[in-house]
């Protein structure tokens, strides 16, 4: 991702590296960890908020639970304050499990799910919709890339499928307008041609930012 990044342009990144918590129980330890990790990250953008650099220069990427604490750092920095409101989080295969009833499983009542009120643009990337993340709209825009589920080239392998999400949004650093969606209201009426010609945007990088709170589709060879 980031050298996806480099070849777009010159960036700074911050990374979190949380790989020794998520090493343990899903539902009783890392979920309730990752709430406080999250806290922290937010209290930490706050800080270089504080020292002049711009709210709106930063761009949250996330993938699987990294999706789940992004929209809870933008939660947190604009219910603190308005003015600290994100501009955008991208949100790859939200984790489905524990954050939507859709995903079969508990819920925490004191951890929300990304959504489209975590910041100005979500834009939100499904591809192991049926396991590992979630059928649920999340985001002001989300995409359903073959019906969000089963990618190409990852046969049983559910968790290349839960991967692919990362290498959809590498790849539209590189080229922003490689994967045109359009809104729907499903994977099957997409199919079936009935579909809002009028309603077209890019999924990755180059994704609008003006949107209807829409379910976009697209098939994809990779």
């Amino acid at each position: 991702m980031i050298n996806a990044f480099k070849y777009r342009n010159d960036y700074n990144f911050l990374l979190c590296d949380w790989g020794k918590f998520s090493l343990n129980l899903y539902f009783s330890v890392v979920i309730p960890d990752l709430h406080e990790i999250g806290l922290e990250i937010a209290e930490n953008l706050e800080k270089f908020f504080n020292f002049g650099y711009p709210v709106c220069s930063f761009h949250l990427i996330g993938h699987s639970l990294g999706a789940q604490v992004s929209g809870l750092i933008g939660r947190t920095l604009k219910e603190k304050d308005p003015k600290l409101e994100l501009c955008r989080i991208t949100g790859l295969d939200p984790a489905g499990p524990g954050f939507y009833k859709s995903a079969r499983s508990a819920t925490f009542k004191n951890f929300k799910h990304i959504s489209s009120e975590d910041a100005k643009m979500v834009d939100v990337i499904h591809t192991n919709a049926d396991l590992f993340g979630a059928v649920d709209r999340s985001g002001t825009a989300d995409f359903f890339p073959n019906g969000g589920m089963n990618m190409p080239g990852c046969s049983i392998n559910r968790a290349c499928d839960h991967e692919r999400a990362v290498e959809y949004f590498a790849e539209s650093l590189k080229n922003p307008e490689a994967f045109v969606a359009v809104a729907a209201t499903s994977f099957e009426a997409f199919q079936k041609g009935r579909y809002d010609k009028n309603d077209v945007t890019y999924m990755g990088i180059g994704c609008r930012k003006e949107f209807s709170l829409n379910n976009y589709f697209l098939n994809s060879f990779i």
